[in-house]
């Protein structure tokens, strides 16, 4: 296997991640809006069905993303189990004579910082992937048992289920374990990301989460895995200028 076919692999859960992210942080922020300001929630229920599509429709995508991510099923091309298996089966790539290959490659000048920068450069360990297996196996179960089954029965097949059925689904999800759900995946992302081209060690770093957080104290970084944080945003920005 080339390294680009991981780095490609990479990039579409990547993809698949923010997706998930973007449309259920898009319904949290929404929904947050709603609750906090009257004006809001009257100019929105002036078009209610409108409205109404485009939350069920943030809410499905969001299910149909996950699926995606993990799906085992031997038809799917893509999902969480396949990184990590190439990852782990390709353990050479994040050598760091493969690392410094990669930096050479794209620096004309590597020659003047190269040395002192893969003195410190991470060299991956099994462990390094036992531990992000085991994170994985994790949210896995909590994916399986609470959210997999609205995805098949309600989002997938529709009218499977009754009203009394849906409701106890949806009994037993719970809002803050999907944005912790979302968080893992976003910090397994940007901890291979990380380690394929930068040589750190895989490390799951804090990630913010909350809504009302993020709406209260607005972060000021621009990096790509604050997709939450910009969503958020954005929301908050459009619906305050058109209540």
């Amino acid at each position: 296997m080339r390294p680009s076919d991981f780095e490609r692999e990479l990039e579409v859960f990547g993809w698949e991640a923010d997706a998930a992210t973007q449309c259920f942080y898009a319904w949290l922020a929404v929904h947050a809006a709603i609750g906090d300001d009257e004006n809001v929630h009257a100019v929105l229920d002036d078009a209610a069905v409108f409205w109404n599509t485009v939350l069920y429709s943030l809410q499905a995508s969001t299910f149909i993303a996950l699926n995606r991510i993990f799906d085992q099923d031997s038809k799917s091309k893509h999902n969480i189990n396949k990184l990590l298996r190439m990852a782990q089966d390709n353990a050479h790539m994040f050598t760091k004579l493969e690392l410094g290959r990669r930096k050479k490659a794209a620096s004309p000048n590597w020659r003047k910082w190269l040395r002192d920068y893969m003195r410190d450069a991470h060299q991956s360990t099994p462990e390094d992937f036992r531990r992000l297996r085991k994170h994985v196996r994790k949210w896995r179960r909590v994916y399986e048992v609470k959210y997999r089954p609205i995805r098949h029965n309600i989002y997938a097949h529709r009218g499977l289920f009754g009203g009394s059925e849906s409701d106890i689904l949806w009994g037993n999800t719970n809002i803050r374990e999907m944005q912790l759900l979302l968080r893992f995946l976003r910090q397994l992302h940007e901890a291979l990301w990380e380690l394929f081209h930068n040589g750190r060690k895989p490390t799951l770093r804090p990630q913010r989460y909350a809504v009302k957080r993020m709406r209260d104290q607005p972060s000021a970084t621009g990096r790509a895995n604050d997709v939450h944080e910009r969503m958020v945003r954005d929301v908050h920005a459009f619906l305050t200028k058109v209540r």
